[in-house]
Parts: C-alpha cells; sequence; structure tokens
C-alpha cells in the first residue's frame, strides 16, 4: 500500500493577539478543530503553529524563541463566528484527508501504540481497532502525545519530531514499545538504567593441608577493609589462623571510572608493622597501589589474589 504524506501548507493567521500580561496573550478568534493556523509573535514576530483536536477547552500553544504563551479556543464546526477575523494570506488550509500514520499494537484492553513517528504540526489518523473510528493524531510539541477515541475511549499514544526523514515521514521508527505501558494503567513506563556492580574478589586459602579451605569475598563499592580476624578491632574481610597479619592491614577502595564504564581497584597500606607484599614489591605505610586481575597480595603467612568474579547473578 501506497503512503501519501500530508502535504506542506501556510497556514493562515487566526486573528489579532491581545496581551494579558507579560508573554501571555489570547486570541477571541475561534480555531476549528484539526486545522492549522498560525499568529506572529507580539515579542520577537516568530510564527506560532496553532493546532488543536479538541473543542470547547482553552488550547495553548508557546513560541519556540522566545516562550511568549498564546490561549485561544476551537469549535467543532464552522459557525458565523469561527475563522471570522482569519486573515488570509493567499493560501488556505484547505480539508485534506490525513494520512494514517503506521499500525499500532495493542498493549492492553484498549491502549495501543504506534510504532511510526510522526512530525509535529503535520495531521495524521489511525484507525480505531475497537470500533473502527478515525482518531485524529496533531500535535505541537515534538515527544510522546496520546490521542483518545471520541467513541468508544480507546487511548493511542505515539511519538512526534522536529525533524522529517528522507521520505518526509520516519517510516518504520520504533516510538513507543508495548513493554513500556503499565499493565495496571495507561501510563507508559520510565525506562530505568542498569546499575553498574563490581566484579572484583579476594580469594584466599585458610588453614593448611588437608584441612585447607578457599575462601572467596566480594568486594563492594566504597572501602573494603582486610586484617586479621579481632573482634574488638573488625574488618570487612577478617582472615584467620595467621597471626602475622596486622589487625585492619589493607584497605582495596572500588571506585566507578565514568570515562572507562568500569571500576578501579586500588590497595592502601594501613598498617605496616608487618609488612605487605605485591606480586613481591614490598608496599609501605599509606602507599596506594593500583591492582589487576591476578595479582597477588602477601599478607603474613597468606597470599590473597585479587581476581574476577564471573558468576552470574
Amino acid at each position: 500500500m501506497r503512503r501519501i504524506s500530508a502535504p506542506r501548507i501556510i497556514a493562515p493567521i487566526l486573528g489579532k493577539t491581545e496581551r494579558v500580561k507579560d508573554r501571555v496573550y489570547v486570541v477571541k478568534t475561534k480555531a476549528i478543530v484539526n486545522r492549522p493556523y498560525r499568529v506572529v509573535c507580539p515579542d520577537c514576530g516568530n510564527n506560532i503553529s496553532l493546532l488543536t483536536n479538541e473543542a470547547g477547552k482553552t488550547a495553548k500553544a508557546s513560541c519556540k524563541k522566545c516562550h511568549a504563551v498564546v490561549f485561544y479556543r476551537a469549535v467543532e464546526k464552522p459557525s458565523s463566528g469561527a475563522g471570522k477575523n482569519v486573515v488570509n494570506t493567499g493560501i488556505s488550509a484547505p480539508r485534506i484527508q490525513a494520512p494514517i500514520l503506521g499500525k499500532i499494537e495493542k498493549v492492553k484492553d484498549r491502549v495501543y501504540v504506534v510504532k511510526t513517528k510522526a512530525i509535529v504540526n503535520r495531521p495524521y489518523r489511525v484507525v480505531c481497532p475497537d470500533c473502527g473510528t478515525d482518531i485524529s493524531l496533531l500535535t505541537n510539541e515534538a515527544g510522546r502525545a496520546k490521542a483518545r477515541c471520541k467513541k468508544c475511549k480507546s487511548v493511542v499514544y505515539y511519538k512526534a519530531t522536529d525533524k522529517e526523514s528522507s521520505t518526509g515521514i520516519n517510516v518504520g521508527k520504533k516510538s513507543v514499545k508495548a513493554e513500556d505501558v503499565k499493565s495496571g494503567d495507561d501510563k507508559p513506563k520510565r525506562k530505568t538504567q542498569k546499575i553498574a556492580v563490581p566484579k572484583g574478589a579476594v580469594t584466599w586459602k585458610q588453614g593448611r593441608g588437608l584441612l585447607s579451605r578457599t575462601k572467596v569475598k566480594l568486594l563492594k563499592e566504597g572501602s573494603n577493609i582486610i586484617g586479621r580476624k579481632d573482634d574488638t578491632s573488625p574488618s570487612d574481610i577478617m582472615i584467620e589462623k595467621d597471626d602475622e597479619i596486622s589487625r585492619r592491614s589493607v584497605a582495596i577502595n572500588v571506585v566507578y571510572n565514568d570515562e572507562k564504564r568500569d571500576f578501579i581497584y586500588e590497595l592502601k597500606v594501613l598498617r605496616n608493622t608487618n609488612p605487605v607484599y605485591v606480586n613481591g614489591r614490598p608496599v609501605g605505610h599509606d602507599e596506594i597501589v593500583r591492582l589487576n586481575y591476578n595479582d597477588i597480595i602477601c599478607l603474613g603467612k597468606t597470599n590473597v589474589t585479587f581476581i574476577q568474579n564471573k558468576e552470574k547473578k
């Protein structure tokens, strides 16, 4: 099926603007729903587009340049008063058959989404799957928008953009996903960002001979203090059965690096009463060493290996 794009037209001026207060204006001439109009901003002279698909309610539009606000009203059918003072610019706004924006996808009962993006200030329509009535899609703001069927009150979500693609309409670009809409109501979900979790861990053998066992401790973001087991001065990671390790001997600081998009691990010696070695090199008091995976930290008689935790949570 061939897609017919909406022709670009020069909208007529709706009427004269009257100042209410600073940067706030009203237009007394009533517009007609689903017809584009414009007014000239009194503050900067920029054109302000007026578009609405709701009759009777007060609508507003803002100037994209100076952000002045214009209030106006629209009616369903042309009357003797509606559009009476419209200034003709030579090209009137013809009544056109708005093109169908795209296929709609059902999210839940009476809630749908359209994957194709619309262009602001251009009229579109979709056919309501519940009752077959045309639903008008009109917006003058880029971003997420919604429209409601006047007959059965079904809701359709879609997105609009200021820029158009090479074809005039962003065909095939997904805007609102079905899974973005909550099952409890018809408001789309906010996408949550994934929280980075440190993958570093330390491992060592506790005990000797047949009674030895391997211990593994995951490192948390922030400070991780390692030392000899002592109830009076406990550490985050305590090593048993090695009296040659100082209490609260070293600290491994875990900090997230925005540029690398990963965590960095730095070892700092807190007490050098008993010597500390990293890969056989002695580390002095308050000295900081950047750790890499598989580095060996010697504390007393215990070799602690810094490893990458590969277990999937």
